[in-house]
């Protein structure tokens, strides 16, 4: 009879030990994959500076280069909200589940759902109205469309970041900073 409680007892640590063991081994990947994403990140900055810089250096035309540094100034802010919103979601423990009520409050109901909104839609208008190309100007809409938010906002958020804790919330970021860097490269295309 006392072997039984022995046994349980060893089995119930031996399954604690794997359930450790897997929690560090995803841990890692989560910040393996984090770290993968900051560095693309940091190269889709590298190659806005360098574009950007080559925008300015061919643009001889006061107005223009003035709608060049009015696009960067708000492209930049753009960034700026969603890093730091990325950030502040790094720092929530993912694994209580009372965060997805915290990411939920933050996103939807303390405004920085639509701050990202408006920032977005502020960043793609004067992208469009920079951009010299009506192909540019298409392509630009087509990735504002593919983006989701226009049709109906606050569903957008709602989706987006309703039932997310701070680690899905913090993927979106990413995307939405992705895709920004993809607008700002296609704005300055053919500069």
């Amino acid at each position: 009879m006392k072997t039984l409680p022995l046994l349980t007892l060893t089995f119930l640590f031996g399954c604690n030990s794997v359930s450790e063991h897997i929690e560090q081994q995803v841990d890692s990947n989560i910040e393996t994959a984090k770290q993968d994403m900051n560095a693309e990140i940091e190269k889709s900055k590298e190659e806005f500076r360098e574009a950007y810089q080559l925008a300015e250096k061919s643009n001889s035309d006061k107005f223009g280069l003035q709608n060049l540094q009015t696009f960067k100034t708000t492209f930049t802010s753009t960034d700026n909200y969603l890093d730091s919103l990325k950030t502040e979601m790094d720092g929530l423990n993912d694994k209580d589940v009372h965060t997805v009520e915290l990411v939920k409050s933050i996103f939807l109901y303390k405004g920085a759902g639509d701050s990202i909104i408006n920032k977005l839609n502020r960043t793609i208008a004067i992208g469009k109205a920079v951009a010299r190309t009506e192909k540019q100007k298409v392509a630009i809409k087509a990735m504002n469309d593919s983006l989701g938010i226009a049709p109906n906002p606050d569903r957008w958020k709602e989706q987006t970041f309703g039932l997310t804790g701070p680690l899905g919330a913090s993927m979106v970021l990413y995307g939405l900073r992705t895709e920004l860097y993809a607008i700002g490269m296609k704005t300055l295309t053919d500069w």
